[in-house]
């Protein structure tokens, strides 16, 4: 990947107002996943038998694609800036592509095509944390503000300190998810379940 020479300018207008926010930025996920409910919801938990030999290339296409996504980019963190089109290309394309990786997981592990990684996902260990899944990523973003705006001192990146604030950050995002689930989540559930007849819940 060849480096760009050419300094990089502070962009006109700041990403999150004119882009980040607007609903059409994440559309490709959401039709994928959309695709790929409905596939699973015609196939009605039937199982699908892929060669093993295409199973096993999608899976690596799928890992391989994954970890290209997320540490691609660690060079540029570093200030080896890549040349605007791979920069162009990276943006345009990663969520796309991201989404295609998880949504072949899905896939595969759905319809018996997953292995051990299936046997890793399907862990009953997991199931507290999934539970407290959505409550998390409703949370998270307060608590990184929280952090991030509370710093009375310059924050100097190195792997170790990112790995001690992601660690933190996700036992506290995780343990303010349980008492908000406990509080609002689960008495909602029980509320529902009360107000509306389960035959109704059914249809």
């Amino acid at each position: 990947m060849g480096r760009d020479p050419a300094p990089y300018k502070e962009p006109e207008y700041e990403e999150g107002a004119w882009l980040y926010t607007k609903p059409y930025y994440r559309i490709s996920q959401y039709l994928i996943g959309i695709t790929i409910g409905y596939v699973l919801f015609r196939l009605k938990g039937r199982k699908l038998n892929i060669n093993k030999v295409l199973n096993v290339i999608l899976w690596c296409c799928a890992l391989a694609a994954g970890f290209a996504i997320v540490y691609g980019t660690y060079a540029s963190s570093q200030g080896d800036r890549p040349v605007q089109g791979v920069a162009i290309f990276y943006l345009t394309a990663y969520r796309f592509a991201f989404s295609l990786c998880i949504g072949w997981v899905i896939f595969a592990c759905a319809t018996g095509n997953g292995g051990p990684i299936n046997c890793i996902l399907s862990w009953n260990a997991w199931i507290p944390l999934a539970r407290m899944n959505y409550c998390a990523y409703l949370t998270h973003l307060i608590i990184l503000f929280l952090y991030t705006f509370g710093l009375e001192y310059l924050w100097y990146y190195s792997d170790f300190n990112f790995a001690i604030v992601f660690i933190g950050i996700t036992v506290i995002t995780y343990a303010v998810s349980f008492l908000v689930a406990m509080v609002v989540e689960i008495p909602m559930i029980g509320l529902e379940k009360v107000m509306i007849p389960s035959k109704m819940r059914k249809k």
